[in-house]
């Protein structure tokens, strides 16, 4: 992993990495990634580690997403979901953590709780649009 700033060529800006146990988990930047597996034949990514608990990750990702441009709703529901019922986070903290109204929140949890198991493991997956 090389250094922030220090970006190889090739790539535009790093992926983004935080440390779960002892290894490193990729929270940003698959579609680079998988351009570099597949097309662009790097021999490295340069990347940013970011130091975050779990649910900080989560909004991590959120956020990183949104700066890009437009989060898909799925793809903010599917965060959601997770930091409710994988972290025991509440709707209001949830919304607090997102700088998001509460109202935002549980709208976004309906529209994951009501989608059926199968078009939730393609999203999981990546095979829906909106996939992560």
């Amino acid at each position: 992993m090389e250094e922030a700033g220090k970006i190889g060529p090739g790539q535009l800006s790093p992926v983004v990495v935080c440390r779960r146990e002892e290894r490193y988990e990729l929270i940003d930047g698959f579609k680079r990634l998988g351009a570099t597996r597949c097309w662009v034949k790097l021999s490295h990514l340069s990347a940013r580690l970011l130091e975050a608990d779990e649910r900080a990750a989560k909004a991590a990702i959120y956020g990183l997403n949104r700066a890009g441009g437009r989060t898909q709703e799925l793809k903010e529901a599917w965060i959601i979901q997770a930091l409710v019922r994988e972290d025991g986070m509440s709707q209001v903290e949830v919304a607090e953590l997102l700088g998001r109204h509460k109202s935002w929140v549980c709208r976004r949890l309906a529209l994951m709780e009501r989608l059926g198991s199968r078009a939730k493991d393609e999203l999981h997956v990546g095979l829906t649009p909106g996939g992560l």
